[in-house]
């Protein structure tokens, strides 16, 4: 986070209402084309007038090219949206209900949230409703519980559901899509002393849970943790041996990281060099591993045994470009992630503040376009100033590179990027 001290609250306002963008020669991308989604104008408010459904959408983009966008609707039909076609004028919206939590259920609610992932043969997406109740003494505990829900892409219907709960998993924390149809789920549970993290693998699309395992993390100081850590690795990659041969994960270790972020850990190349602490990180297909920091406004391009293949500031995509002045403004970016074709890389920005309630406000957000290759600053695509949610992925269509942003679960807005 990158955050700047001058003068006061109100002249910092009053900067944020009247500075603009600052210029720069790289393209200020404009919409290609905006689809309205098909789903309902109003999705429902839950526990609190500023928890909508609209701000929990999840999205993806196929292997053959479609845009799916999954979000919460109170009256427990979710809506899943399929765009196909999203870079021609033609381009064709459908809608599939997918049965999930509803007002009935937002007694004690107290967290909600949704992911969606995409088998690597593209056959299906699995969609996941989250939920979490208070424990409160006056109300019956609820634990916490996720829908999965499995759904055939080519027949475009439900194939399995699942409630997380039946396989007393807790709080699901992470997922993992491996290649041989199956899944891996994992679930954490906190406590003063140590954190225990629990992990099963279902298959897909039938749903049906194989090998589990658990492995505790202790929460001792960290120099204490250090001079464990070697036996703790072992101890838990033996008690889950059925687990790592069935996910054909390494490690406990690794499967952590595949389950909550995607990627695999940092090797052990990597690990000391400076900028591999970068709060935003990616990794290409290749294993090249791209971090960004919001601090100093640099991105960093290495490869797996160390190399250091680029570094550089960004002088007008990041945050140093930005006129943010005063206390408890913040800007951050962060990595969305690479074209398919591994030409360009998208990252997310925001500045906000704190207002005199303690809530944060958003003054800025906007999407920053970079050659993978050299890290050089291409385009900026300006969004809403407003708190409103925005999503996006970078995705490529004969040849080209295309930017699609999905606005509070329904408008899309497609952009192109220029060829150079």
């Amino acid at each position: 986070m990158f955050r700047t001290r001058v003068v006061g609250l109100l002249l910092a306002v009053l900067l944020a209402t009247c500075a603009p963008f600052p210029l720069f020669a790289q393209t200020d991308l404009k919409i290609l084309k905006e689809v309205k989604l098909p789903v309902p104008l109003f999705r429902g408010i839950w526990w609190s007038a500023s928890v909508q459904s609209r701000w929990f959408f999840s999205i993806q983009v196929t292997p053959n090219k479609e845009l799916l966008v999954f979000e919460p609707d109170k009256n427990g039909k979710w809506p899943l949206v399929k765009v196909a076609q999203w870079w021609s004028k033609d381009s064709q919206s459908t809608i599939l209900t997918i049965p999930s939590w509803s007002a009935k259920d937002d007694k004690s609610l107290e967290r909600l949230g949704t992911d969606l992932k995409i088998t690597p043969d593209g056959k299906y997406a699995v969609a996941f409703a989250i939920a979490e109740w208070h424990k409160s003494s006056s109300a019956a505990i609820r634990e916490p519980d996720t829908i999965v829900t499995v759904i055939d892409l080519g027949r475009w219907q439900i194939a399995a559901r699942l409630h997380t709960s039946e396989l007393h998993l807790g709080r699901v924390s992470g997922c993992w899509i491996l290649n041989n149809g199956l899944m891996a789920l994992t679930s954490m549970q906190w406590d003063s002393s140590q954190t225990t993290k629990s992990y099963v693998v279902v298959s897909l699309p039938a749903l049906s849970p194989g090998p589990r395992c658990t492995a505790q993390v202790s929460n001792l100081l960290s120099s204490d943790l250090k001079k464990d850590e070697p036996d703790r690795r072992k101890r838990n990659d033996e008690a889950c041996t059925d687990v790592l041969e069935k996910s054909g994960a390494i490690s406990v270790e690794e499967l952590e990281a595949l389950t909550t972020t995607g990627q695999k850990p940092v090797p052990e190349t990597l690990r000391a060099l400076e900028g591999m602490s970068y709060p935003s990180q990616f990794v290409s297909k290749e294993g090249n591993w791209y971090g960004l920091d919001s601090v100093h406004s640099e991105l960093s391009f290495w490869k797996p045994d160390g190399e250091s293949l680029r570094k550089r500031k960004s002088f007008h995509l990041l945050c140093e470009g930005q006129p943010v002045q005063g206390p408890s403004w913040i800007c951050d970016c962060d990595i969305v992630g690479l074209s398919d074709n591994d030409h360009d890389l998208l990252a997310h920005c925001i500045t906000k503040h704190d207002n005199f309630f303690g809530s944060q406000v958003w003054l800025r957000q906007w999407l920053s376009v970079f050659r993978s290759n050299d890290l050089s600053e291409l385009a900026l695509i300006r969004l809403s100033s407003r708190n409103e949610e925005t999503k996006a992925v970078i995705a490529s269509m004969d040849g080209h590179s295309y930017v699609l942003a999905v606005s509070h679960g329904d408008t899309l807005r497609v952009y192109k990027v220029p060829d150079l």
